[in-house]
C-alpha cells in the first residue's frame, strides 16, 4: 500500500511541477489530436493520405517531410519559450516550409500530378 501512495504522490508532485506554458502546450497538441480523430473518423479526411503514395505502400518522400517539418516545427517552439529564437532561425523555418511547398507544387506542375486522396482513387475504381 506504500507503494501506491508513493508512486500517487511522485505523480502529483509531477503534474503540480509542470509551467502553465506546458500545460498550454499539452492542451493544443491534445486539442490538435482530437480534431484529426474527429476528421478522420467523419470521413472528410484520410491520414493514410500523409504517409502513403497510393494507400497501401509507404511514400519515402511523404515520411521525410512530415518528420522534417515536425523537427523544424518542435525546434521552433522549443527556442520560442525559451526565449532564444532570432530572426535569422524564423526566416529559415519560413523559407524551409515555404521550400517544400513550392516544390511540390512544381512537381506537380510538371508532370501533370492530379492530386487524389486514397477514398477517391478507390471509388474511382
Amino acid at each position: 500500500m506504500d507503494a501506491i501512495y508513493s508512486l500517487a504522490q511522485s505523480a502529483l508532485i509531477g503534474i503540480l511541477s509542470i509551467s502553465f506554458s506546458q500545460y498550454i502546450w499539452i492542451f493544443t497538441m491534445f486539442t490538435i489530436c482530437m480534431f484529426l480523430w474527429n476528421v478522420q473518423r467523419g470521413g472528410k479526411l484520410d491520414l493514410t493520405d500523409m504517409l502513403t503514395k497510393n494507400g497501401t505502400s509507404v511514400s519515402l518522400t511523404k515520411v521525410l517531410q512530415l518528420v522534417g517539418g515536425m523537427t523544424a516545427t518542435w525546434v521552433i517552439m522549443h527556442m520560442t519559450m525559451n526565449n532564444t529564437l532570432t530572426e535569422s532561425v524564423l526566416g529559415l523555418y519560413l523559407v524551409y516550409i515555404g521550400g517544400v511547398e513550392g516544390y511540390s507544387k512544381f512537381v506537380a506542375a510538371k508532370y501533370k500530378y492530379d492530386e487524389k486522396s486514397v477514398k477517391e482513387k478507390a471509388e474511382a475504381e
